[in-house]
């Protein structure tokens, strides 16, 4: 999970800096945490800029300011380069599901049972069991009625 925009996407530990030199003195600033690929990229943008416009108005900062800026760009092509490989490792773990639709959804019976005891609705069921067990809309509606014709007392034991 990305600390900056908290999104799913995968995100690597990263630590980027930049320097704000004030001729006798200097600050340094930095960004420090897991970080998806679009932060990522905004936060090197960020740094790099910072560091060319701020980062030379002092002695010291001079030297720092270089040091940041080969720091941050090497930083940046190891964590594109993680990110790439955590999205093709992804990829091959995907895997195309076995079986009929019906054969995928028999596991889910209970919990169909239990949702329309509730007194859910028929079709939000079936969209929320075709997005999930990646099945035809049709095939978990019409799993879902199939449920839902079953006699009340089949609906309680549930």
């Amino acid at each position: 999970m990305c600390d900056i925009c908290r999104s799913a996407d995968p995100s690597v530990a990263v630590e980027l800096r930049h320097n704000v030199g004030m001729l006798f003195m200097r600050q340094t600033h930095a960004t420090d945490g897991r970080l998806c690929a679009t932060c990522l990229g905004r936060a090197y943008r960020k740094h790099q800029l910072s560091n060319l416009v701020f980062g030379w108005w002092g002695m010291i900062s001079f030297f720092m300011t270089w040091a940041y800026l080969v720091n941050n760009t090497v930083t940046y092509f190891q964590a594109r380069g993680e990110l790439q490989g955590m999205a093709s490792r992804s990829e091959k773990r995907r895997v195309a599901p076995q079986g009929s639709p019906s054969e995928r959804l028999e596991p889910f019976r209970y919990t169909v049972r239990l949702r329309l005891r509730n007194a859910e609705d028929l079709a939000a069921i079936a969209s929320d069991l075709a997005d999930t067990h990646q099945v035809p809309l049709s095939d978990a509606r019409a799993f879902v009625d199939a449920l839902a014709a079953e006699p009340v007392e089949a609906l309680e034991r549930a």
